[in-house]
Formats: C-alpha cells, sequence, structure tokens
C-alpha cells in the first residue's frame, strides 16, 4: 500500500517555471505558507530554464507608440480568437514585467555601446524584445527573490487531481516521484503547468511538457466546468529531421534556389510566390495560423505526408542539404481567465502557458515570457488577497 500524507498550506501552486515563480514572489508578500509542487527540477526543467537555445526573449512596449503598436499587432494577428482587454492588460503591463527582471539582476544581451539590444520579435517589424544571456543566470536571479521561510518548493511530485467541494477548489492529490500519495489542503492554487508540445511525436522543447494542466482542469469538468479556448491553435517550426544536431534556417523558404521534394517526388519552389506573401512570412519563425502567408506553409505541409521528411535541395549544387518537417513548438490553447487570473473554478487561478486570451491562434513572439510574468504576478496577488 502507497503511503499517504497530509499537509495545509495557504497556498499551491502548480508549476515552478515564470508562471509559477512569478506568482510566488507575488504572493508571499501577503501570504506565510505557500507551497510550489514540481513534477520536475525545479530551475533545471522545463521551458523557461531548459530549452534548446538556452535563452529567450521578452517583449515589451516603454512607452505610448510601442504599447498602441504591440496592441494593434497582437488584435491583427489574432482576427478575434484573443480577448482585447485581456492584450491591452499584458501589453500595458510589459514593460513593468521587464523592469521587474531587470531589478532581479536577470542579464540581457547588449550592444557595443553597453545598451540592452532589442530585436523585432516574430510577428513585429519593431524592436521590441529583449534576450536573456542565460536560463541558468535567469534562475539564480529568480532564487533569490523567493522568500524562503514562507514559500516550500515540493520537487519531482506531480498534481494528480483537483479536489473540489461544494463547487470551490480545497486542494490537490499528487503523488511524490518515490510513489508516495500526498493530499494537500489549500485556501486557494494557481496553475501554470505550461503547455503540451511535448506530447507530440516531433517537437522542440522540453519533454516535461506534457500538458498535465489541460488533463487536471479537463477530471473536472462535471463538478465544476472550466472553459478552454483556441485548443486547435499550435506553434510549428520547421526543422531538420537531425534536431537539435542540425537546425534548419527558415530563410531557406524563401532564398531563391531551393527547391522542396516529397518522398513520392513531388517537387515545389517558394520563391515564386507573391511577393507580399513572401515578405509576411518572413516576419515569424512559427508556422502561422491565421495569416494569409500560411499559404507559403500549406505547400510544404501537403508535401510530408504521414511524417515523411521533406527533402530541401539547393538547385545550384544539386546537393540535399536538409530533411525537414513540423516540429510543435508551443501551445496558444488553453484555459480562459479573467484579469486576475481566475478560472471559472472559485479558488483556483491560471497563469502562462496552460491559459489564453491575451493572445490568440497567433502569438507575437517573446510575448508568453510577458504573459507569465504579468498574469503570474496578477494571479499570486489575486490568490493571496483571497486566502487571506
Amino acid at each position: 500500500m502507497n503511503h499517504i500524507e497530509k499537509i495545509h498550506t495557504d497556498l499551491i501552486i502548480i508549476g515552478a517555471g515564470a508562471a509559477g515563480l512569478s506568482a510566488a514572489i507575488a504572493a508571499q508578500r501577503k501570504v506565510n505558507n505557500i507551497l510550489i509542487i514540481s513534477k520536475g527540477r525545479p530551475f533545471q526543467s522545463g521551458s523557461t530554464f531548459a530549452n534548446i537555445n538556452n535563452q529567450w526573449g521578452v517583449t515589451f512596449a516603454e512607452n505610448e507608440t510601442e504599447q498602441e503598436y504591440l496592441e494593434n499587432r497582437i488584435n491583427s494577428i489574432s482576427k478575434g480568437t484573443n480577448v482585447p482587454y485581456l492584450s491591452r492588460i499584458l501589453v500595458q503591463e510589459s514593460c513593468s514585467a521587464f523592469e521587474m527582471l531587470h531589478s532581479w539582476g536577470v542579464e540581457f544581451k547588449k550592444d557595443k555601446n553597453g545598451k540592452i539590444s532589442r530585436v523585432a520579435p516574430c510577428f513585429c517589424t519593431e524592436p521590441l524584445a529583449a534576450i536573456i544571456k542565460a536560463c541558468k543566470q535567469f534562475a539564480e536571479s529568480c532564487k533569490k527573490q523567493i522568500d524562503w521561510d514562507r514559500v516550500k518548493l515540493l520537487p519531482e511530485t506531480k498534481a494528480e487531481k483537483l479536489i473540489v467541494k461544494s463547487g470551490n477548489l480545497s486542494g490537490i492529490t499528487a503523488r511524490h516521484k518515490n510513489k508516495t500519495t500526498i493530499n494537500i489542503e489549500a485556501g486557494a492554487a494557481v496553475l501554470a503547468t505550461g503547455g503540451n508540445a511535448s506530447v507530440f511525436r516531433h517537437h522542440i522543447t522540453e519533454p516535461g511538457l506534457t500538458g498535465d494542466g489541460y488533463k487536471l482542469l479537463k477530471d473536472i469538468k462535471n463538478e465544476a466546468a472550466v472553459r478552454f479556448s483556441n485548443m486547435n491553435f499550435r506553434q510549428q517550426v520547421w526543422e531538420d529531421i537531425s534536431f537539435p544536431k542540425k537546425r534548419f534556417p527558415v530563410s531557406c523558404l524563401w532564398k531563391p534556389g531551393y527547391l522542396f521534394r516529397s518522398k513520392d517526388g513531388e517537387i515545389a519552389r517558394l520563391d515564386t510566390l507573391d511577393t507580399a506573401i513572401l515578405h509576411g512570412r518572413m516576419t515569424h519563425v512559427p508556422i502561422s495560423n491565421l495569416q494569409q502567408d500560411r499559404e507559403v506553409d500549406e505547400i510544404l505541409l501537403g508535401l510530408c505526408r504521414s511524417h515523411r521528411a521533406i527533402e530541401v535541395f539547393n538547385s545550384e549544387t544539386g546537393q540535399c542539404e536538409y530533411r525537414i518537417l513540423p516540429f510543435v513548438q508551443a501551445s496558444n490553447g488553453g484555459v480562459v481567465i479573467e484579469e486576475n487570473g481566475e478560472t471559472t473554478l472559485p479558488g483556483l487561478f491560471a497563469a502562462g502557458e496552460v491559459t489564453t486570451g491575451m493572445h490568440g491562434g497567433d502569438r507575437v513572439g517573446g510575448m508568453m515570457i510577458t504573459n507569465c510574468l504579468v498574469f503570474g504576478k496578477r494571479a499570486g496577488e489575486a490568490a493571496a488577497a483571497l486566502v487571506q
């Protein structure tokens, strides 16, 4: 028989990535007893700390002109699949989120003059994103912000069930890697479990992103329905089948002289497409879900049937330089939240990639980290206020 433990805490945070840690750091100012559970190794796993690039970007608008541009871009590329007031909050608080990271001591890439560099994120033409130097340095900065007298960490522990009583969240059931079952009572919880990219056969994310949060929420649908949106939308990128050993430069999609051949011998070239469509495709790495330039990728998707890689030839040399397939990078769908991360289940808040609304079927690059910081902080503060 498995050993069963019982724990009582004020607030549970499920997930120890950027969203969960932002929630904990915000909540610790008001609540003395916070428990973070993480199925992986804290500060070492998840897309926040373990990704192929060892870095990520955070997009922010530091003045009214940039705010207007960024909000318009989000609304434009979402084509009605976002919740505009959530997008507005995200944009308006994006600079504060960046400044918070800076105050933590997070190091960003700089230009030759020593100023933090900003680059144009996907789906934008204006330089709005700053790039961290390394995930490890970010992790060390995060650790220093946590009040370890108020926050306890339960690593390698997976949340298995949300406990609902009288229509309210009252705790969770979790399981430690040693098979111990843990029943945790709490006044509120923040769900920050990330997306589900790694459930797909071809993906470029840390393998722990299996969509646990989605499963937790769907398992309680008969007791307290939680609404989802945009679940059909995910981010895919073209990569060589030997990834991560060899990567496919997306610029080859519009470079003249490249031919794309299926295993059945069908050949396509993309540089003959409408210039405006190709120009739009140049502004983002992921395959779009809603933009007109998806026409570029539809041609290739038609060639790679049944997970059979497309051979990319350089017509000048006659050599096959890449064998590519679409790899899943991130989720754009999730649970619908209110402005402070509230779900429709009282006592349950959510933040980060498990949520949607602040973006839609397509997402501006670097805005997922912004989402984690902005709505993680809001969810942590709101959850703390509830348990107080």
